[in-house]
C-alpha cells in the first residue's frame, strides 16, 4: 500500500495562503480609520469586501453571462421553431445562424456557470480562511480576563460554524 505525501497536497496559491491573507487583512483593517462599535463593524466588512472582491466582482459578471443566456436561448430555440413552422424554401439558409447562436449561447452559459462557481467558491475560501485564522490569532491573544466565561464550544462556533456561513454566502451570490 501506498501512502499520502505532502507531494499529493493540492499547492495554495500564494495570494491565498494563510499568512498572507491575515497580513493584507491587517494591513487594511489598520489603515481603516476609527474605532467605535457601529465604524468596527463597518470596518470589518470593508476588509472583508477588499480582500474577497478581486474574486467575487468577476464571479458576479459570469453570472450576469449566465442570466443573459439563459433569457436568450428560450428567445432563440422559438425563432428557430417558427422558421420551422413557416417551412419555407430556404429553412436551413435561415434556420442555420439561428441554430449557431444556439450552440454559442449554449457554450457562453456553461463557461459562465463554471467559471461563476469557481470564482465564488475561490472567494468563499479566502473569506473562511481570513475569518479563521484572524479568530484564533484573536482568542490567542486573549489575556486570562479576557478568556474569562469563554468556553472552547463558543470559539468552536465561532470559528467554525459561523466562517462556514460567511462561505457559503459568498457561494448563494
Amino acid at each position: 500500500g501506498q501512502y499520502l505525501t505532502t507531494n499529493d497536497l493540492y499547492v495554495v496559491p500564494r495570494d491565498m495562503q494563510s499568512k498572507k491573507l491575515v497580513q493584507k487583512f491587517d494591513q487594511i483593517y489598520r489603515n481603516n480609520g476609527s474605532t467605535s462599535a457601529a465604524s468596527s463593524r463597518r470596518k470589518l466588512l470593508w476588509t472583508l469586501w477588499k480582500i474577497g472582491a478581486s474574486n467575487y466582482i468577476p464571479a458576479g459578471f459570469c453570472e450576469l453571462l449566465v442570466v443573459l443566456c439563459g433569457t436568450a436561448l428560450p428567445l432563440l430555440v422559438r425563432e428557430l421553431l417558427e422558421v420551422l413552422e413557416r417551412n419555407e424554401d430556404n429553412v436551413v439558409k435561415r434556420g442555420m445562424p439561428i441554430a449557431i447562436a444556439i450552440f454559442v449561447v449554449s457554450l457562453l452559459n456553461g463557461f459562465g456557470n463554471h467559471r461563476h462557481r469557481h470564482l465564488a467558491l475561490k472567494t468563499g475560501v479566502v473569506l473562511r480562511a481570513t475569518v479563521v485564522n484572524e479568530l484564533y490569532q484573536h482568542v490567542m491573544h486573549l489575556s486570562p480576563e479576557g478568556k474569562k466565561g469563554l468556553t472552547s464550544g463558543e470559539v468552536t462556533n465561532l470559528v467554525a460554524v459561523d466562517a462556514q456561513k460567511l462561505f457559503e454566502v459568498t457561494q448563494e451570490g
